[in-house]
């Protein structure tokens, strides 16, 4: 058995910041190993690739980490996790307390992700999707974790499973908002 892990993570001047970076990744790492040591298939060779993306605008810095675990499974297992942080502040924000400043953001996420995802189309093929879609998107916390703030707006994220089935991958998309 060969296993391979090939992390790339952020490191950044704020202390607060890669601790919660830091935290994350080795949660991610304690997965792996885990996984390793109750092997399914021993002769299998284990993957772990970790990436991100990087967003700065205004007093926001925002990291999307990807990662890819192959364990034995049918396919390997996709996550993407994202945290905002405000340097003014230096505090990490998330969507609870997004939603304390403007308690109407659920329902707008909600709407606006709706309408960009039916322009790309292929969620509603039968009854099954459309309510696997229409649950991956209502206006609940869980369904919006995963964003990201950019100079063009929003970035939504939408891991596989969570709004169609994995064959169609995951889905990340732009609400062009302004963020102060």
């Amino acid at each position: 058995m060969n296993n391979k892990i090939n992390a790339v993570y952020p490191k950044t001047e704020y202390t607060v910041l890669n601790q919660n970076i830091k935290r994350y990744i080795s949660l991610l790492l304690e997965e792996f190993m885990n996984n390793q040591d109750s092997a399914v298939q021993p002769n299998f060779d284990y993957e772990l690739n970790i990436t991100y993306e990087k967003y700065q605008v205004g007093k926001y810095l925002s990291f999307a980490i990807k990662s890819e675990m192959s364990t034995g499974g049918a396919h390997p297992n996709h996550r993407i996790d994202t945290i905002i942080y405000d340097i003014e502040k230096q505090e990490i924000v998330n969507i609870e307390s997004l939603m304390q400043e403007n308690k109407m953001l659920l329902v707008f996420l909600s709407e606006e992700s709706r309408k960009k995802l039916e322009q790309l189309g292929n969620f509603k093929q039968d009854e099954f999707e459309e309510k696997w879609f229409l649950e991956g998107t209502a206006p609940t916390s869980a369904n919006f974790k995963n964003i990201a703030f950019t100079k063009e707006g929003i970035v939504v994220y939408f891991p596989r499973y969570q709004i169609a089935p994995y064959y169609k991958g995951e889905y990340k998309i732009l609400l062009p908002i302004k963020i102060q």
